[in-house]
């Protein structure tokens, strides 16, 4: 998106008495993802609080951006009660479900994130796939991190390998 052509815009929308709520919100929405975007997590959270909190199924979206940017910004508690607050009929809960399979699998909870990729295949066959297919390659990157360290720490290493030691 254009930033200017957006701020204007935004701008208008703003000045405009006859615009509907709907309409400020998407308008927020929409900022909050350019600033996403742009990388500036900080101030894409502080523009969709607001919006997220509200318990309807419209502000699903909302949730599910809160949420990502909660994530960015390292506060992966918040983020993980900003995903399971999506509800069960909104169309976001797959995307929300595999995200939170990653956050458990970041946290080595390995039960919950198989649960919550499940979850996410039930609800979304595309989603569910990308979340076990990062769940596949974490466990992969799991899996060749800890056979390079089995051998490293292997007692017939000098022999083996002398002074070079294998890396994977």
């Amino acid at each position: 998106t254009d930033p200017e052509r957006f701020q204007e815009l935004a701008l208008m929308v703003a000045q405009d008495g006859a615009a509907s709520p709907e309409l400020h919100r998407e308008v927020r929405l929409a900022r909050a993802r350019e600033h996403f975007a742009a990388g500036r997590y900080q101030s894409a959270e502080g523009l969709l609080r607001p919006l997220a909190e509200p318990r309807d199924p419209v502000d699903a979206s909302a949730r599910l951006w809160w949420g990502l940017s909660l994530q960015a910004t390292g506060e992966a508690r918040a983020a993980t009660q900003a995903f399971e607050s999506i509800p069960e009929r909104a169309a976001e809960v797959g995307l929300a479900q595999a995200l939170l399979a990653d956050l458990n699998l970041r946290a080595q909870r390995p039960r919950r994130a198989r649960e919550h990729a499940q979850a996410a295949l039930r609800s979304d066959r595309a989603v569910g796939a990308i979340a076990l297919g990062v769940l596949a390659a974490v466990t992969e990157l799991l899996a060749n991190s800890n056979l390079g360290s089995v051998f490293a720490s292997l007692n017939a290493r000098p022999f083996w390998y002398g002074s070079q030691l294998p890396i994977f």
